[in-house]
């Protein structure tokens, strides 16, 4: 069995540097190229089960390979990237700097901290759970389309981390990482935010 961890293609958000959250961005014109680039690079791998978060970018950015492929996306709402509560719209600098404040106001752990109205990391990691579980009883290839975030607390888990090693990836617009199960039941990381997809026409 394999697990394809995908993350959306570029918004406008995304090209300013704001924080999206659970803001329903749609994708922009070189987040839709990027996702017909990825959909003609996964028509090459068979998929069976196709999951994405039910947020637009992520949406937007399976459609073409969900139109080719005629394998019915299951939308979930718990793919969905981070919520920054109150603080979503601002700029990640300007984000990750009241975060750190935060944490060291409350003395919670940087995997703890909430933004107003918002979630942790650890709570992310508890949300993901139940789909992971889920993923476990499944055969064949599974694709997950969902945020950047998100990825690396699902691949953290898929790997048998800990919720503070999500923080050790990054992932670029449409960036492909492919984790196969091993015959102990745990996973080993094929390749991580692979954007060759994107060719030259996007720069890395």
């Amino acid at each position: 069995m394999k697990v394809f961890v995908v993350r959306h293609g570029e918004t406008d958000w995304n090209k300013h540097g704001y924080a999206q959250g659970h803001t329903d961005i749609s994708l922009n014109g070189d987040g839709r190229r990027q996702g017909q680039l990825l959909s003609d690079h996964l028509l090459k791998i068979p998929i069976d089960r196709i999951f994405c978060s039910d947020l637009k970018r992520c949406r937007e950015t399976i459609a073409t390979f969900e139109a080719a492929v005629r394998t019915k996306v299951e939308v979930r709402a718990d793919l969905r990237e981070r919520s920054f509560g109150e603080w979503e719209g601002r700029h990640f600098t300007d984000l990750h700097a009241a975060l750190r404040d935060l944490g060291e106001n409350t003395g919670l752990d940087t995997s703890e901290v909430r933004p107003p109205g918002g979630e942790s990391f650890a709570d992310v990691w508890n949300r993901v759970g139940p789909f992971l579980e889920e993923i476990e009883t499944l055969s064949g290839n599974v694709l997950v389309v969902t945020h950047g975030g998100t990825a690396g607390v699902i691949i953290a888990r898929m790997i048998l981390a800990t919720v503070k090693t999500c923080r050790s990836f990054r992932f670029g617009n449409t960036g492909l990482t492919e984790l196969e199960r091993r015959n102990d039941n745990g996973y080993m990381i094929r390749r991580l935010n692979d954007l060759r997809h994107l060719g030259e026409e996007f720069e890395r």
